[in-house]
């Protein structure tokens, strides 16, 4: 919850206000990804490949050497528990952020109870 909450935060801060922040989620084939996009300001491509590098093996933490400490926050989280983030730009002009959760976060499913026709 950690990860979600300084990615979503940083996604609404960096975006106008009354700017809409979508996240959407759906089982995919390694886990269950989630996309979090915003329609900010954006970043530059180098920008965003550096971030994507740090979120990939993150360094140390050093809190004096980081210009966005939510996105270190969000690397080691990462790191620990296996998730993959990346960060891409959004086709609305900001930018958007694919987390996959691994199958083994998520737990055994629940059972459903067939549906029988009245």
């Amino acid at each position: 919850m950690h990860l979600f909450a300084e990615i979503i935060e940083n996604a609404t801060v960096f975006s106008p206000p009354g700017g809409e922040v979508s996240i959407r989620g759906e089982l995919v084939g390694r886990g269950f990804a989630i996309e979090i996009e915003d329609r900010g300001l954006g970043m530059t491509a180098e920008k965003r490949a550096s971030i994507n590098e740090r979120l990939a093996s993150p360094p140390e933490f050093d809190p004096s050497e980081t210009d966005r400490l939510g996105f270190a926050v969000v690397g080691l989280l990462a790191a620990r528990y296996g998730v993959n983030v990346t960060l891409r730009p959004s086709p609305y002009g900001g930018t958007g952020v694919v987390i996959l959760l691994p199958e083994h976060l998520l737990g055994d499913p629940e059972p459903v109870e067939p549906v029988v026709p009245l």
